[in-house]
């Protein structure tokens, strides 16, 4: 059986809930929350446009934004701009901003929105 990519979600839970409860360095577990969250969105994703619309992934980084595109071209434009909301808050807490806080309610807000996805886009 393949792996279910919507299983990061449980991880993405897991860290917000000991950033919460300061089990771990409340800022580490936000950001990398974002950063799952982010993950079992796009893989959930790139598995069902693989076996629903022919997506075809290139196996590289250009993948994030030509399935973005993909979707937004299969009338899926919901599902492609929070993909897309969901990719500048990963970056912004793995890349782009390292002075920038990563707060709970934007941990908070990656997880509701990477759900969203996962339950928008039903796997076979």
């Amino acid at each position: 059986m393949p792996f279910a990519w919507s299983e990061f979600l449980v991880i993405a839970r897991f860290l917000h809930a000991q950033g919460n409860g300061n089990a771990i360095p409340q800022e580490a577990a936000y950001r990398c929350a974002i950063s799952r969250a982010y993950y079992a969105a796009f893989c959930h994703s790139r598995c069902y446009a693989t076996a629903r619309l022919q997506f075809v992934p290139q196996g590289n980084d250009d993948d994030h934004k030509f399935l973005r595109k993909h979707l937004w071209n299969h009338g899926l434009q919901t599902e492609s701009n929070t993909l897309n909301r969901l990719r500048q808050w990963r970056n912004d807490c793995d890349y782009h901003n390292p002075t920038q806080t990563a707060t709970e309610t934007t941990a908070n807000n990656a997880i509701t929105e990477a759900d969203k996805i996962v339950s928008a886009l039903q796997l076979p």
